[in-house]
């Protein structure tokens, strides 16, 4: 049996957000088995069509992006967006997992390109200061080390909003306009810790390519296959104190976990699409606990 490899020293470590999202327990999809798995057995969990299709629109979306900033027109950007996002789909589903038919690659394909003209239509004006922009922000610990948070913002306006664009499935608002808030909180503590890397930037003396403010930006494309249209949605944040508090305390906790190999399962909606599901389930019959030794009861209390 493989031996179980921690992060390397108390000082030096370093993870992604896409990691401390992946096991933070307060956050609704996190599932520190999955991190495991991922992180710790080196298996690679293949793509679903909902992530090829999730990929093509972001690489669209920066060609599209970076067209504007560099002064193309409406139209030209447009169709360079479309033909990457094309270019980017196609590449994916040839490595799908499951047979997939052509009418149903090609739903998802239009599904795409519709989001992507959904967001050029609604947001005709929106020309960033960056685009995917690296940060890195380092974070003390409990234990006196400190672990290193990377990530990448989607752009950044002129005005220093930082900005998370989203295609989801899901709406992620309701039927009155009021957003999820578990979504929220989760992706909110990530453009957190990004303002923050810029501020410690700037105090640094590294030029930044907007003015460095405490706000960021959610622009959530819903879209899905059978919806008539694409709709998009934007929300403000404003940070503060109290902002900073929860998202250093969200990427401690996530060291301690990992560090501590407490990376325990999380059965729900996001076993759905998840790439290692089954040997999950395989792993989980082969523990054969009983649910005596699982939660603690004495076995002749349960007969």
């Amino acid at each position: 049996m493989a031996r179980y490899s921690r992060p390397s020293g108390p000082l030096g470590s370093s993870l992604s957000w896409s990691q401390v999202a992946m096991v933070e327990p307060s956050y609704k999809f996190a599932c520190g088995r999955k991190w495991g798995y991922s992180r710790i057995l080196q298996l690679r969990e293949p793509p679903g069509i909902r992530l090829i299709a999730g990929r093509a629109y972001d690489e669209g979306i920066n060609a599209l992006l970076g067209a504007r900033m560099a002064a193309l027109s409406a139209s030209e950007a447009l169709n360079t967006a479309w033909k990457v996002a094309a270019v980017s789909f196609d590449q994916g589903i040839e490595g799908f997992r499951e047979p997939l038919e052509k009418a149903q690659a090609d739903s998802y394909a239009v599904m795409v390109e519709a989001a992507i003209a959904c967001f050029h239509r609604e947001l005709p004006g929106l020309v960033p200061a960056a685009l995917q922009s690296d940060h890195s922000y380092t974070v003390r610990t409990a234990d006196g080390g400190s672990v290193s948070v990377r990530g990448r913002s989607d752009y950044i306006e002129p005005d220093g909003t930082i900005v998370e664009n989203k295609l989801s499935g899901l709406a992620r608002w309701n039927r009155e306009g009021e957003w999820d808030e578990a979504w929220v909180a989760e992706h909110r503590d990530q453009l957190v810790l990004y303002w923050l890397a810029r501020r410690a930037e700037e105090r640094r003396g590294i030029a930044q390519p907007a003015p460095v403010v405490p706000r960021a930006r959610f622009d959530v494309i819903h879209a899905h296959v059978g919806l008539k249209e694409p709709k998009l949605r934007s929300l403000v944040l404003e940070f503060d104190v109290e902002d900073e508090r929860r998202a250093l305390a969200a990427v401690r906790n996530a060291n301690a976990i990992i560090r501590d190999g407490r990376l325990s399962a999380r059965p729900g909606p996001a076993c759905d699409w998840c790439g290692f599901r089954d040997r999950c389930r395989a792993d989980e019959v082969a523990r054969g606990a009983s649910f005596s030794d699982l939660v603690g009861l004495r076995k002749e209390v349960v007969a």
